[in-house]
């Protein structure tokens, strides 16, 4: 690639990114540090590499558009590789033009590095129902991308699945012989062997990356499926080691260098299953037996810096690339969780600074319908990028600015979208209220939700004037259902035991109404902001609920005016004496908060 050629597309696309007119001339050159000086009417900025390049171009348009300074930079990336992994593998596939955007901003941070989570949505000629019916990227999307990413000085790494997670493929009859369990493959079975290879085959020939991620993590009931039919009990650390042996070989046949999840060397030893169990032992003869393979330690959950590194020196004792993936909170639904996303990722990145750690990602998982879009993460991106590029010594408040810039969208904002959750731990109570059954009390247990209408409400106070951004509108909206439907939920079945049939008549006349509404509402702006970045397929799931939400208001309407007209004796739902209705698999997802009967 052309260094001079490529410096001047990143300029134009930097510029416009920062909404910067300036005229005068960009002069980039080559160098171990990010540098930059103004001279007339020159801009000469220094990078070891094309992303440094975009980064300080960036940031000095953004000072150029404020008549203010050049930031002082004297910069070196302390990371060698990082930035985003995205899911797209949850039905909420990523146009090519909502891709590109991201990798603007991961050009304008400095960041580059980027995974794409493809478990079926990339092409496998020889295997039509991988990715079938789900947006699956074409063989011509995936090589534009990858272009793109090139000249931008991102690497763009595809991540798939060698073992697990692959329920979206072993669903279809075709399959059926590939199966140990519903998300899991059937270790040393030959057809397994030919499947992987026409995987890694055609990520080859797509991504210009010779790093591959296989997966391999969560393989819950490896070997006690179709395997255990077959060859009865095994050991399974045996098992796991000796499909990793294939897979890498495959790999390596290939010249590809893989990097997998190390989670299940964990699991199987814990006595809990549990991958953060700080009693589990990997025995020794396992050690020995693992490949040339990067391991990869994921971890969104811990704040306490301690808990991190003494988790990345054990990976790094077992003699292997240690690779780290924190998170950016897109995951506990329908907006970003900015307070988890902070207590998590500043210890951890704290861990690797002082590890060593060499590659970093900050993933986006789009788990229960990949209901959050992924570009309100951007704000919050640039905890990486200043880690990587300052360590330590980046303060929030610098981190804060730059998301701001990059999005267009204040701190304050993004953090009244965070109330929809109440703190920093993965408690999802706005996601249950804007889900919950109207009638059966399926959320009674599961939080102490006081002072969360308050929350709600300040969330709202901060976004009404900014709704005029469709970003706003959208989470002022949501706020607005969750805080009308605890209201409802508060009321509605207290009245109907007093038999307050005025109470009860009022929330129909009123309530209601204004939900029906506001759901109305909500699903036209929801429908925009999918369609503006993310293919078609998927939105399926999503419609649906909206469909269910919808139609069960206009049930329960009816449902509670016959009982007020006195055509029926009592509503069933509000007899039943309400329960903690924690379920047994305890995920708060949307089958959590709707439905009685088991799905």
């Amino acid at each position: 690639m052309d260094w001079n050629h490529a410096c001047e597309n990143l300029c134009r696309r930097m510029f416009s990114l920062a909404h910067c007119a300036w005229s005068g001339k960009v002069a980039c050159t080559q160098g171990p540090l990010l540098t930059a000086g103004l001279s007339e009417d020159t801009l000469s900025i220094q990078a070891p590499d094309l992303s440094g390049a975009a980064r300080g171009m960036y940031l000095c348009a953004c000072a150029l558009r404020d008549h203010q300074p050049l930031p002082e930079l004297g910069q070196r990336r302390l990371i060698a590789s990082c930035g985003m992994m995205v899911d797209m593998s949850r039905g909420g596939v990523m146009t090519v033009a909502g891709v590109k955007e991201l990798i603007d901003a991961h050009a304008a941070l400095g960041l580059n590095l980027m995974m794409l989570y493809a478990e079926d949505t990339y092409p496998v000629p020889e295997y039509p129902y991988l990715g079938y019916l789900r947006g699956r990227y074409s063989a011509e999307e995936l090589r534009e991308l990858d272009d793109y990413a090139w000249e931008s000085g991102v690497e763009l790494v595809p991540c798939i699945q060698t073992l697990a997670h692959l329920e979206q493929f072993l669903q279809w009859n075709e399959s059926i012989g590939m199966r140990d369990n519903d998300t899991c493959l059937l270790v040393d079975d030959p057809k397994v062997y030919d499947f992987i290879a026409a995987e890694l085959r055609s990520v080859k020939r797509l991504f210009r990356s010779n790093r591959v991620h296989i997966g391999m993590d969560e393989a819950h009931g490896i070997g006690l499926g179709r395997y255990y039919e077959q060859h009865g009990p095994s050991d399974r650390f045996s098992l796991l080691t000796r499909h990793l042996n294939r897979v890498v070989s495959l790999c390596q046949e290939l010249s590809l260098k893989p990097i997998m999840w190390s989670d299940m060397f964990y699991r199987l030893g814990s006595k809990q299953n549990d991958y953060y169990d700080t009693e589990a032992v990997v025995p020794e003869s396992v050690i020995s037996e693992i490949p040339q393979v990067a391991l990869c330690y994921w971890d969104y959950y811990h704040q306490d810096e301690a808990f991190y590194t003494a988790m990345l020196q054990g990976h790094a004792a077992m003699g292997k690339e240690v690779v780290f993936a924190g998170g950016i909170w897109t995951w506990s639904g329908l907006l970003p969780h900015v307070r988890r996303t902070n207590a998590t990722a500043y210890p951890a990145l704290r861990a690797c600074l002082k590890t060593g750690v060499q590659t970093v990602l900050a993933t986006c998982w789009g788990d229960d319908g990949a209901e959050t879009d992924y570009r309100l993460a951007l704000h919050q991106l640039p905890i990486y990028s200043e880690h990587c590029w300052k360590g330590e010594a980046c303060s929030k408040e610098e981190i804060d600015r730059l998301g701001d810039a990059l999005t267009g969208l204040s701190t304050l904002a993004y953090e009244a979208m965070g109330a929809f959750y109440p703190d920093a731990e993965d408690r999802r109570p706005g996601k249950g209220l804007f889900y919950a059954d109207p009638l059966y009390p399926m959320l009674e247990g599961l939080w102490d939700l006081s002072g969360f209408g308050d929350m709600l409400r300040q969330g709202m106070d901060v976004l009404a004037p900014l709704k005029s951004d469709p970003r706003c509108d959208y989470a002022w909206t949501l706020l607005s259902i969750a805080r009308k439907k605890l209201d409802w939920i508060s009321t509605l079945r207290p009245a109907y035991l007093r038999k307050d049939k005025a109470a009860v008549q009022r929330l129909v006349d009123e309530y209601l109404p204004a939900l029906q509404a506001l759901y109305q509402r909500f699903l036209a702006l929801w429908r925009d902001q999918w369609e503006s970045c993310r293919k078609r397929n998927g939105w399926e799931t999503p419609c649906a609920r909206m469909g269910a939400l919808l139609t069960r208001l206009e049930d329960a309407e009816r449902t509670l005016r016959r009982w007020l007209a006195g055509d029926i004796p009592a509503v069933e739902e509000l007899e039943e004496t309400p329960l903690c209705a924690r379920r047994l698999y305890g995920r708060e997802d949307y089958h959590t908060f709707t439905f009685p009967q088991y799905r």
